[in-house]
């Protein structure tokens, strides 16, 4: 058996209404930009250089979190050559939860959605037979999950308990 999540959870301890703090730089959405306040992050998209360098400079500065730098969002996977999720992404400061935001205004005890550096990010697996490999990310868990079910050739390491001599006999059997 396996039981595995796919992030932890942070306790909140305090809230943050970005909403209204970049409310006092004076631009107009949609004509200068478009935000989307996520609970645990800010997205932009910008129309104009005016409005990018008082965002980026807003942003910079803010207490409670961090605007990503483009090197950082392609460390972590998150920077699309399209665009089409942010032009800019501020994210929050674990603990810290965007309250009100578009996902609602009640104040959660717990949040996920940090950075994945964060301690409280990690997430669990589990397994009621030995697991052969390093998992260190949550796509990792498709291969152990292929590797117990005898559909893909286990790498394990010398001297590793071999895996589960569990094997189903159809993965699917349409009814007669």
């Amino acid at each position: 058996m396996f039981v595995f999540s796919d992030h932890g959870m942070t306790p909140i301890r305090w809230t943050c209404d970005l909403r209204r703090d970049v409310a006092t730089l004076g631009l107009s959405v949609p004509g200068d930009y478009l935000p989307a306040y996520d609970s645990t992050m800010a997205r932009f998209w910008v129309w104009n250089d005016r409005a990018r360098r008082a965002l980026t400079d807003f942003l910079a500065e803010h207490p409670c979190g961090q605007l990503m730098t483009p090197g950082e969002l392609q460390r972590l996977g998150v920077a699309f050559d399209d665009d089409r999720y942010y032009h800019l992404l501020f994210l929050l400061k674990p603990g810290m939860l965007l309250c009100p935001s578009d996902m609602g205004s009640v104040r959660f005890a717990g949040m996920h959605g940090y950075h994945p550096s964060d301690p409280t990010a990690d997430a669990v697996l589990l397994s009621s037979v030995p697991v052969d490999r390093g998992v260190d990310h949550i796509t990792g868990i498709h291969d152990v999950l292929l590797e117990d079910a005898g559909l893909r050739e286990s790498a394990r390491r010398p001297g590793a308990a071999p895996a589960s001599p569990w094997r189903p006999s159809r993965l699917w059997e349409a009814p007669r």
